[in-house]
């Protein structure tokens, strides 16, 4: 998925780069492939990717969170 790869990146980076380049560059990304994640959400991404969580499963994660929340906006709007 499109946040994997967005996470890698971010991770991929060098010690010696601020981690604003970092979230600029995630951000940028993260536009081009219209993946819908905010800067703030995508910082706070990359912040639990620096603390050892797994790039992969926080995308699965991602992915399910978004896909419960247009079930439960799809639900609301029947309702």
């Amino acid at each position: 998925p499109s946040s994997t790869i967005i996470i890698m990146v971010a991770e991929d980076h060098g010690v010696g780069e601020r981690r604003e380049d970092v979230l600029d560059v995630a951000f940028e990304l993260s536009q081009v492939l219209d993946t819908g994640l905010d800067r703030e959400t995508l910082s706070i991404l990359i912040a639990l990717c620096e603390n050892g969580v797994n790039p992969e499963a926080l995308a699965l994660v991602v992915k399910e969170l978004k896909r419960e929340s247009q079930d439960f906006r799809a639900q609301e709007y029947v309702s």
